[in-house]
C-alpha cells in the first residue's frame, strides 16, 4: 500500500526539523546524503564563493507539538567544506510545520543553494495521481456495505493501519 523509499527519506532530510533522520536505518541515511552530495557535486564548485561562514540562528522555539521526539536536538554548527554537513549541523531553533518556510527565507537560500534546488525539486506537487488512487483503493478495501457507518477517524486510523502492516517488513 504505502512503501516508504528513497524520495521520503530525501523529503525527510530536507525538511530542517527532521533532518537528522532519527527514524530512517543507517543504509538510509547514507543513501540519502550520497544522492544530495551527488546532486550538489557537479555544481559544488562554483558555489563555494557564496557559501557563508557565520552561524545561522532561527528564532526562539515555541510550545512542544506532536512527534517532537523525532525532531532534531539543538545543536551548534562546526566548520565544514560540505553544503550538507553544513546543513545537518544547522542549529533550528523554530519548529517548521512546512519546510517550504524554511527553504523560502532568503538566508537559507544564500547558504544553501544547491540544497535550495534540491528542495525545489522534492517537494514539487507531483503530476501523478497514481499514490492518491493507491489510497481510495485502499479506502474501499476497507470501507464496505457492512461497514459504512464508520466514523472518518477509524476509517483513517485503519488505513494507517494497514499501511503501517504493510511496511513493517521494511523497516
Amino acid at each position: 500500500m504505502f512503501t516508504i523509499e528513497d524520495d521520503h527519506i530525501r523529503a525527510s532530510f530536507l525538511h530542517p526539523n527532521y533532518k537528522q533522520l532519527r527514524g530512517a536505518t543507517k543504509a538510509q541515511i547514507e543513501s540519502c546524503h550520497a544522492h544530495c552530495r551527488n546532486f550538489i557535486l557537479p555544481a559544488n564548485t562554483t558555489n563555494d564563493s557564496m557559501r557563508t561562514d557565520e552561524k545561522i540562528t532561527e528564532p526562539p522555539s515555541k510550545k512542544l507539538k506532536f512527534m517532537a521526539q523525532l525532531m532534531d536536538k539543538k545543536e551548534t554548527m562546526r566548520e565544514s567544506a560540505d553544503e550538507i554537513d553544513c546543513y545537518i549541523a544547522l542549529t533550528v531553533e523554530e519548529e517548521y510545520t512546512d519546510p517550504l518556510v524554511f527553504w523560502r527565507q532568503q538566508r537559507n537560500q544564500l547558504a544553501f543553494p544547491m540544497l535550495y534546488r534540491l528542495a525545489k525539486r522534492t517537494f514539487a506537487v507531483s503530476c501523478s495521481s497514481a499514490p492518491v488512487e493507491r489510497q481510495f483503493s485502499a479506502a474501499g478495501q476497507i470501507i464496505t456495505q457492512r461497514r459504512s457507518n464508520l466514523d472518518p477517524s477509524t476509517v483513517n486510523n485503519l488505513i494507517f493501519l494497514r499501511s503501517y502492516e504493510n511496511n513493517k517488513q521494511l523497516i
